[in-house]
């Protein structure tokens, strides 16, 4: 038992060691990082990005960015970083990028269109035109679930982020993942402000039912295609596995690639190209949509300063000009469009890493400064950098409790043995005494796994956040833990002490 238990201590230590190293270099760019000056222009920022980028992605610890700048009729494109980072596969243009829950404004679309051939109403209950589902009853009123407010969020419905298998092969349909995903009011609708990637579900299974098309019949078909989106897809294709940017989380290490069948929601791909496009369209004009139907869709429907128009988030900035776009975050990929009709200015941003989310922000706070006068531009490393601080304490500390084990079975100061409680036994005072143990260690161990749990959910790194898979330093955190039972079973050997002491 004791060779088995001090093997276990040493391979502990030779994945906490290295995974210290690793994490030390992985964030050491953070504590000198490299930010992005004001800038007067874009022209003055596509500058900045096209000199900093490289040691931007450094510094965020991401492996690939792929950005448009839209301004006086000109596009700038900047692509830079890796598709593979293990390959070292630099990235183009013409790779793919999954575009997360940026895919609901092209829904969006499509509903419009829909509105446009007269095959629904915008507020009309949902539930007209569904037969294959309906909406399960829960204490609401369900007439209120109409499409405008499953658009801009205000139905009060469930699952915020949408569900996703690791397997693309019987995926189940729509009706049964709406079902299996529990989709139902949670809010008397129009109430409320709750965001709802199941709602998007809803809007999908709609499409089907009132054309008779799948959805990504109809969104080819009456859609991308007409637009000139030709490298959009509404779901994943098997060429993609040798044009996917790959999506990446703590370390570097390949996130997993998920697929679901809310595509309406967050499954829909895209290169840069393309997505530049789509962004561009509701700055220069498009004609597949009804310019009238477009105002419409990108008219605020709630909010004084930011809020939500049909699919569209909107956010009103310092000098009053208000942009419209959307973020998309899914596992190993964030992605973000904003442009402002006002100005005819654009923004596009794609990343294929976890951290991506950072950086992404990032760039549209500073994009935001130049066409809107916020005075926020910049990014405040400070609570990374602490965080990071944290990390590494916590796994040196982690480390060198490992060593200790390891040393003392070694040197044989450490022995296995575990305490007999005899609640029994007639000495009430070694009865006290085990029971304090017992709830000592307990608290501690329950105490230590909401602090993880806490940490994961505060920190702004989404590499932390129980919502991804990449949870590197949180099991690290959690191999700490250990300590804490470990106490009950692992004890001096004060016998052997003693020995050595008279010795």
């Amino acid at each position: 038992m004791r060779k088995r238990v001090t093997l276990i201590a040493i391979m502990l230590c030779f994945i906490l060691i290295p995974t210290i190293y690793l994490t030390i270099i992985y964030h050491q760019a953070m504590f000198n990082p490299i930010s992005i000056a004001p800038s007067e222009s874009v022209d003055e920022l596509v500058q900045q990005l096209t000199d900093k980028s490289d040691d931007l992605l450094n510094t965020y610890g991401v492996p690939g960015l792929a950005i448009a700048f839209i301004s006086n009729n000109n596009t700038d494109m900047i692509v830079r970083g890796r598709a593979d980072y293990w390959k070292n596969l630099p990235l183009t243009e013409n790779h793919y990028f999954q575009l997360a829950s940026v895919s609901k404004t092209q829904c969006a679309f499509a509903i419009m269109k829909l509105v446009e051939e007269g095959l629904v109403d915008l507020d009309f209950p949902v539930e007209t035109y569904l037969t294959s589902w309906s909406l399960p009853e829960n204490g609401f009123d369900n007439n209120g679930v109409t499409i405008r407010r499953i658009l801009c969020h205000v139905a009060g419905l469930s699952v915020s982020g949408v569900p996703g298998v690791l397997k693309q092969a019987n995926l189940p349909s729509i009706q049964e993942a709406l079902t299996e995903a529990d989709v139902k009011v949670i809010a008397e609708p129009g109430s409320v402000y709750m965001y709802s990637g199941g709602g998007y579900g809803i809007l999908q299974l709609v499409i089907e039912e009132v054309t008779g098309l799948t959805y990504d019949e109809y969104l080819y078909s009456e859609i991308l295609h007409p637009l000139g989106l030709n490298n959009t897809h509404t779901q994943w294709v098997d060429f993609f596995s040798d044009q996917i940017a790959k999506g990446y989380g703590n370390f570097y290490l390949p996130s997993i690639l998920s697929f679901t069948p809310f595509q309406a929601a967050a499954s829909h791909y895209s290169t840069i190209l393309d997505f530049t496009k789509w962004c561009e369209m509701f700055i220069y004009g498009q004609s597949v949509l009804n310019s009238s139907l477009v105002d419409l869709m990108l008219t605020p429907q709630y909010g004084e300063n930011w809020g939500y128009s049909l699919g569209f988030e909107w956010k009103k900035l310092a000098n009053g000009l208000s942009t419209l776009g959307h973020n998309g975050d899914n596992w190993g990929y964030h992605s973000s469009f904003r442009f402002s009709r006002t100005t005819g200015d654009g923004l596009v941003i794609m990343t294929n890493g976890d951290r991506g989310a950072l950086l992404r922000d990032h760039l549209v706070a500073v994009w935001e400064n130049i066409i809107g006068e916020n005075s926020d531009s910049g990014i405040n490393f400070g609570n990374q950098k602490r965080s990071t601080t944290i990390t590494a304490i916590t796994m040196s500390f982690t480390a060198i409790l490992t060593i200790a084990v390891v040393l003392g079975f070694k040197y044989r100061f450490l022995s296995l043995d575990s305490p007999t409680y005899n609640f029994r036994d007639s000495s009430r005072k070694r009865n006290l005494l085990l029971i304090l143990r017992i709830s000592i260690s307990s608290l501690l161990t329950i105490g230590f796994i909401f602090f993880v749990l806490l940490f994961g959910w505060t920190y702004g790194g989404f590499s932390y956040a129980p919502f991804y898979f990449i949870w590197t330093d949180i099991i690290m955190l959690m191999v700490t833990a250990w300590t804490i039972p470990a106490s009950q079973i692992i004890q001096f050997d004060t016998k052997f002490i003693k020995r050595k002491l008279r010795k």
